[in-house]
């Protein structure tokens, strides 16, 4: 039976059976019920979406509704996830769970999620600025006003400061592309940071490349400069979902960076050997395929959920298409459940608006769902 089938006879079970031997009263059962039905929206939350748009936040809370079940509600989500295997859990996925708790946790207590947005980003600003004693204020203010606000409550103070120096960095160069690496073994993952000028194809073919050189990205955050560049940081995993450190394989993928990004390889190419290598049990693995778009997880993007069956360079294909239907990602979360995969994108139409019209939706969605039916046949 389904997943939701599953709930409601656990939800039945606790209230019939478990909670009355434990001498539960209807308050507490309550409790109990609530966190069966809802044990798998935190982590959702969490690795899925958007934690810095305070309409998430602010719809998690509604229905977490209480500072006390937000606590059980982790405690339960944690253990479910520690329980599935010893290399489920990871620092990467903890500081998403802090995060997320911490920001609903503040808006149980009465805080407006736009308020403490803008609070943030002006405190990560007054941070960053402290930890820049070589610069001057103009020198910083000028970073500053050169980067939107959503890019400061986007990440910590420590990629503030690095980031600054990588866009300075940057501007003296003058060269067309600056990459840089920094392995986190915590949280088992490597960020890669790129500045480039935009290019509504960038995202595509940096996940190509990335696939190319066997890596995989788990996460990405796309901040677009006031002066149009761009510094878009992915986070990377090896193919045993640990942080690339190795010397050779970071130089392999900088390489394949930079000849996908100056033109000077196919990725075509370079994905078909990929795909060449996949086993072929999944190759038979039927995995559905599945489309949603939504405009009300985000007031101000419409997020796309695809899942279906991994294989190389899947990323490589969906964006390459999204961006083909003149949408601008900006943010994108990868989550790996054996064979199957799950891509969220946070995007815009060539306007900076929400795609509203149920026809280009349907659009979407078909052209989305028909890269897994091409992938099928090049993979039968």
């Amino acid at each position: 039976y389904s997943s939701a089938d599953k709930d409601l006879k656990h939800l039945r079970f606790a209230d019939e059976s478990v909670c009355p031997r434990l001498g539960l009263i209807a308050e507490e059962t309550e409790t109990v019920s609530w966190l069966i039905l809802h044990h798998l929206l935190m982590s959702k939350i969490a690795f899925r979406y958007d934690l810095n748009d305070p309409q998430t936040i602010e719809d998690f809370a509604k229905i977490v509704q209480s500072p006390e079940r937000l606590k059980l509600l982790l405690v339960l989500t944690v253990a479910d996830i520690r329980a599935v295997g010893p290399n489920i859990w990871n620092g990467w996925k903890a500081a998403l769970m802090r995060d997320l708790y911490y920001r609903c946790d503040a808006v149980l207590r009465g805080a407006d999620p736009a308020v403490i947005a803008l609070g943030n980003a002006n405190e990560a600003r007054q941070d960053a600025a402290a930890k820049l004693t070589d610069w001057d204020d103009a020198r910083f203010a000028n970073h500053a006003s050169n980067m939107p606000q959503t890019y400061w409550t986007g990440f910590d103070c420590d990629s503030h400061v690095r980031h600054a120096r990588l866009c300075d960095e940057f501007a003296k160069l003058d060269v067309p592309l600056l990459i840089d690496f920094r392995p986190d073994p915590a949280r088992r993952m490597t960020e890669l940071t790129i500045l480039t000028v935009d290019d509504p194809g960038l995202f595509s073919r940096i996940a190509g490349a990335v696939a190319a050189a066997g890596a995989n990205i788990v996460g990405a955050r796309i901040t677009t400069c006031h002066d149009g560049t761009v510094l878009d940081v992915f986070f990377l995993q090896d193919m045993n979902n640990q942080a690339i450190e190795d010397a050779a394989e970071l130089t392999r993928i900088r390489t394949t960076l930079e000849r996908s990004l100056t033109g000077a390889m196919t990725l075509e190419k370079a994905l078909q050997a990929r795909w060449k290598q996949t086993p072929l049990r999944v190759r038979q693995m039927p995995v559905a395929s599945r489309v949603f778009l939504s405009n009300k997880i985000s007031n101000t993007h419409s997020v796309i959920e695809v899942n279906g069956r991994d294989f190389p360079g899947l990323l490589h294909k969906i964006t390459h298409c999204l961006a083909d239907l003149g949408l601008q990602i900006q943010t994108a979360t990868v989550s790996t459940y054996g064979e199957r995969v799950v891509d969220v994108f946070y995007v815009k139409d060539i306007f900076g608006l929400q795609i509203q019209s149920e026809t280009r939706q349907q659009t979407i969605r078909n052209r989305l769902l028909a890269i897994f039916d091409d992938a099928a046949g090049d993979l039968a």
